[in-house]
């Protein structure tokens, strides 16, 4: 089975980095997608707004000090849906969460270098594979 998410787009606020009870650095923020097409020969726009969620120690610290307002980021994670109480009703919230190995985060032209910076998490691979 496969639960995957990969998108590209604008961070809308700068991160909110917080701490779970247990004391594990989490970082939330969201990210705009935009879809083009035409109707009646005028060009449409749709924006999507995807919630990141990130529980990995090394991008939670990365998203701290490079992610910004602004920032145009590549997104690997998986899709979760979780749901909670309001009142006397239910409701649910979709995140692409970012939490191990099988997570990628990039940032894509970055104002101030104006170049791609590629950000895997790498210390999660075991040294000792034999091939």
């Amino acid at each position: 089975m496969l639960n995957k998410a990969t998108i590209i787009g604008y961070v809308t606020k700068d991160p909110e980095i917080r701490n779970t009870n247990s004391g594990k650095s989490v970082s939330t923020f969201s990210i705009a997608t935009n879809e083009y097409y035409k109707k009646d020969g005028e060009r449409k726009q749709i924006t999507e707004y995807h919630n990141i969620v990130i529980f990995s120690d090394f991008l939670v610290s990365f998203s701290k000090d490079y992610i910004k307002k602004g920032s145009k980021l590549y997104v690997e994670g998986k899709i979760k849906t979780r749901k909670y109480e309001s009142g006397s009703t239910y409701k649910y919230i979709t995140q692409i969460v970012l939490s191990g190995y099988e997570s990628k985060l990039l940032l894509l032209n970055d104002k101030n270098t104006d170049k791609d910076i590629n950000v895997i998490e790498e210390d999660k691979f075991d040294d000792d594979i034999p091939f």
